[in-house]
């Protein structure tokens, strides 16, 4: 099996898993704005992995922790309501990616980890506004 697909499959099922968590307590007017996060390991040992957001007033509204076995990735994608948030990566004894996400700054906001084969972290966060813009943070 190829990596994409793998990786696609296991976003497609975390975002199945996630999908209506933060959906069910939107009101159906309110704006909504998408977050969404993958992890890929192409080392040769697992890696702990810790996913935690937090909005404005520090308050955890979404925290997952998984470990990825070698070739192994994750993903999910959710909508949050118009705020500010801190998107937290953390592998404990590696690394941490810390970005802040202004819905009103961007509309959506994709952040990505990658575990290289030979061990090096890579974090990348992209924001993309509603005039179709991208920028890279």
């Amino acid at each position: 099996m190829h990596r994409r697909t793998l990786l696609s499959g296991l976003t497609a099922s975390a975002a199945a898993g996630l999908a209506g968590c933060i959906d069910d307590v939107l009101p159906e007017d309110q704006p909504r704005y998408g977050l969404e996060v993958t992890v890929q390991n192409d080392h040769d040992r697992a890696y702990e992995v810790r996913v935690v957001v937090t909005d404005g007033s520090d308050a955890i509204v979404f925290e997952q922790s998984f470990t990825l076995g070698p070739g192994e990735g994750r993903g999910f994608s959710n909508d949050f309501p118009a705020g500010e948030y801190t998107i937290a990566v953390e592998l404990p004894d590696r690394s941490e990616s810390r970005s802040y996400w202004n819905t009103d700054l961007c509309e959506a906001y994709r952040t990505r980890t990658h575990i290289a084969a030979d061990g090096h972290v890579t974090h990348h966060v992209t924001c993309h506004s509603g005039d179709g813009e991208s920028t890279t943070a």
